[in-house]
């Protein structure tokens, strides 16, 4: 048994008990929160009754609006249940809706979604959560209706001046990859995963397991679409285990010969990007980091035999510390 450090509550409380606490408006909202993020942890919950209350509550403070999407939102039998709150509700919650829109909205998202932007002034914050969302609807569906471009070389980090590591890569049982699998929150599950030829990666410390799509294995994966490859999970080393850390997205470039592979995080921020080929049953990619605050170089190079489903890696590494330009110099204060 263990609890969870904010609110202090059991995770042996019953699913009535856990919708009662995170409904009560008598007790903190840090236990009401805490309760909502043990509820996701129960299976076979049907949070509709609780989400169309919460969200039609306006004496409900936004917090807890977007907690109960966040948390709950993911277990929904029907999409439009959030749909239908899109505008209606503080904008924290209405990103908060876009962000479970992104892992389980469908083709009718769409028009939701820019029905949305149309009546209301999105800030800036909505549009890239909107934009996020319509992003990972696409590439989960595999429709080409949107297709990330290719930054520009010069937003790439280099190993110039810098030193680097290996990263280690380690074949994982397929016992192993499903405990992993078993352990992820469905909210950030972008495509249905296989526990088959799943590798473990070493990266400065950090345990990064590679799970690839179910279709990939299955050797039924269409190249010719945009769609999400492989997921990157990190394991948190805390009750609940493991968690979801990046989604591979791949799309065919536009001279039809190429491919554009960008990596996002579950908030949809790009944190690598490369170009893949693909020449018979061998996939050739590279991917790099990208320059950003407190960014360090990244790349990764490997061949992966799609008859085969097996990825032989080239070349891995990363960065040894962090540039002087992505430094924060605090000033000394002056004396007056």
């Amino acid at each position: 048994m263990y609890s969870n450090d904010i609110g202090k509550i059991s995770s042996r409380t019953t699913k009535t008990k856990l919708i009662a606490l995170s409904r009560s408006k008598e007790i903190a909202p840090e236990t009401r929160i805490n309760a909502l993020n043990l509820l996701s942890r129960k299976k076979d919950v049907d949070p509709t009754d609780l989400l169309t209350t919460v969200l039609k509550d306006k004496k409900e403070p936004a917090v807890i609006k977007s907690n109960t999407v966040l948390r709950l939102g993911g277990k929904l039998k029907k999409i439009a249940t959030l749909e239908n709150f899109l505008g209606k509700v503080d904008p924290s919650v209405s990103r908060s809706i876009l962000h479970i829109l992104a892992y389980k909205g469908d083709t009718s998202s769409y028009k939701k979604i820019d029905t949305f932007l149309k009546e209301q002034k999105a800030d800036k914050l909505i549009a890239e959560k909107a934009k996020f969302a319509k992003t990972m609807i696409s590439y989960r569906l595999g429709d080409n209706k949107v297709v990330l471009p290719p930054s520009e070389a010069e937003k790439m980090e280099s190993f110039r001046g810098m030193k680097s590591q290996d990263i280690e890569k380690q074949s994982l049982s397929v016992v192993k990859a499903t405990k992993i699998l078993n352990e992820l929150q469905d909210e950030h599950v972008a495509i249905p995963l296989s526990p088959a030829k799943a590798k473990k990666l070493v990266c400065q410390g950090k345990d990064l397991s590679l799970l690839f799509n179910e279709k990939i294995i299955e050797n039924t994966y269409d190249y010719d679409t945009n769609g999400i490859i492989a997921e990157i999970t990190e394991d948190d080393y805390c009750p609940g285990g493991h968690f979801i850390r990046y989604h591979i997205l791949v799309s065919k470039d536009t001279d039809a010969t190429s491919y554009n592979i960008h990596i996002i995080n579950t908030n949809g921020r790009l944190m690598m990007e490369g170009v893949g080929t693909k020449k018979g049953d061998t996939f050739a990619f590279e991917v790099k980091a990208l320059k950003r605050p407190g960014s360090t170089p990244l790349l990764f190079k490997a061949n992966f035999n799609t008859k085969k489903t097996e990825l032989d890696v080239k070349e891995a590494r990363s960065g040894l510390g962090i540039r002087k330009s992505s430094q924060i110099v605090l000033k000394p204060e002056s004396k007056e």
